[in-house]
């Protein structure tokens, strides 16, 4: 049913391309619920994004691999005048 729901809703491009705000997009490489090609995606319509693909993890990057999203979180708010 979910997947269903995933696939019929409406096109979101339109409205990433209005964000304007410091993104980070942080990906798992092995994620299969939704993988790298739409974070790839992502990061082409929100301009400025960074996108940070994490080896050796899937859907819950920040939960399997937090030692190595933190630093990606730190190093981007870091970055932005975030920290």
């Amino acid at each position: 049913a979910g997947a269903t729901v995933l696939a019929t809703r409406p096109d979101s491009v339109p409205t990433l391309k209005t964000i304007t705000v410091p993104t980070l997009i942080l990906e798992g490489v092995e994620d299969t619920v939704y993988p790298p090609e739409f974070s790839v995606k992502l990061q082409q319509n929100i301009a400025g994004s960074t996108l940070v693909l994490i080896p050796g993890a899937a859907h819950a990057a920040i939960f399997e691999k937090a030692d190595i999203a933190n630093a990606a979180i730190l190093k981007w708010a870091r970055a932005h005048d975030l920290h």
